[in-house]
């Protein structure tokens, strides 16, 4: 009983963590994509294929659920 209450508290301190990353990777291309718009057209962007702010976090959950 104690070993899986440990490995609970573990899985939710990994899941916190993993939070916490997301968020900030969300920051720093939500403050990236701003300074390339300022930078590059629309027509520019997508042909370089840059991503949207939603396209990453769709990205991150899903990749996050596996």
């Amino acid at each position: 009983m104690q070993m899986y209450q440990k490995t609970d508290k573990l899985l939710n301190k990994l899941q916190a963590v993993n939070v916490l990353f997301i968020n900030n990777i969300q920051q720093v291309y939500q403050e990236l994509i701003v300074l390339i718009r300022d930078q590059y057209s629309e027509e520019d962007l997508q042909i370089i294929g840059c991503p949207s702010q939603e396209q990453i976090s769709l990205l991150i959950s899903t990749s996050s659920s596996k």
